[in-house]
């Protein structure tokens, strides 16, 4: 998308260096993935599930404890996160 960190902190609404922590291996927080994801969504006018699950697929520690069915606190719909295995090094 050509965009920055920041760009990404200010869309979603998140404290600076948010996006920074996360990509030195923090773990997010799952309002602030939803937050990111979100953000992502409106800008590409993809639908905020599909970000979503495209993104679960290059971040599989981020279920490793959301093990219950959660509904998107976007559109409601119903999201089945299942926990992945870490990625192999």
């Amino acid at each position: 998308m050509e965009k920055t960190k920041s760009w990404l902190e200010r869309k979603a609404k998140l404290s600076d260096g948010c996006i920074q922590r996360w990509t030195s291996g923090s773990t997010p927080h799952m309002d602030n993935y939803f937050k990111v994801c979100t953000a992502i969504a409106k800008a590409t006018n993809v639908h905020v599930v599909d970000i979503v699950k495209d993104t679960l697929e290059y971040m599989p520690y981020l279920v490793s404890y959301q093990m219950e069915p959660k509904n998107c606190p976007t559109c409601g719909q119903s999201l089945h996160l299942q926990k992945n295995p870490q990625p192999r090094q």
